[in-house]
């Protein structure tokens, strides 16, 4: 399981271009360790996601008081949304066979704590990197050690990596998403698709 560390002070200064010298500051997200230092992709743990949210409606709220209570029912529109996201993925993974995940990139670790999930082994550590055959040879190994019966690359993706690990040790190949390819999907879309392609890759 992985460790919480450090704090991003994730002070959410959320500044109105009409008064430009008025600031608010939200609530902390706990950062976890992650490609860089930290794993920047909060938006995965629908905790997060309702978290950023209320730190938004608290900013519009100090700003636009006479719109306080459309604020409010649309924080509270959306924090359904993202609780639903988060009963939906407790329930559909609880009964998972195997709970580790080896994927693509190193950064799933909110979505792996938000469903008590592991990531297991990350086959690009850093974007654009090359794992050396050292590193692939690692990853083929815990794969067979641990009976992983899926690995995961990136929806429109490098896939190479996560192919030759996947025919080596017989494991099914998946692609997840981090919510980022520019379309018209929001971080509940992304956090479905992931809930759901795992869920297929190890039931």
């Amino acid at each position: 399981m992985m460790t919480m560390k450090n704090v991003f002070q994730m002070k959410y200064l959320i500044n109105s271009t009409r008064h430009s010298k008025k600031k608010v500051w939200a609530m902390i997200i706990f950062a976890l360790p992650g490609e860089d230092g930290e794993d920047p992709h909060i938006w995965l743990d629908p905790a997060n996601c309702i978290l950023m949210c209320k730190n938004i409606a608290a900013g519009l709220a100090e700003f636009y008081p006479d719109k306080q209570p459309l604020i409010e029912q649309n924080l509270s529109a959306v924090t359904a949304e993202y609780e639903a996201a988060q009963t939906y993925g407790e329930e559909t993974l609880k009964t998972l066979s195997c709970r580790e995940l080896v994927t693509f990139h190193d950064g799933f670790s909110y979505f792996a704590r938000a469903f008590g999930l592991e990531v297991a082994a990350a086959m690009e550590i850093e974007e654009g990197s090359e794992p050396s055959a050292k590193e692939i040879e690692s990853v083929i190994r815990l794969v067979e050690t641990e009976a992983i019966p899926a690995v995961f690359c990136e929806e429109n993706g490098e896939r190479q990596t996560a192919e030759t690990v996947a025919r080596q040790t017989g494991a099914g190949l998946y692609a997840l998403t981090m919510g980022m390819d520019g379309g018209e999907a929001g971080c509940t879309d992304a956090i479905y698709h992931n809930i759901d392609t795992i869920r297929e890759a190890l039931s």
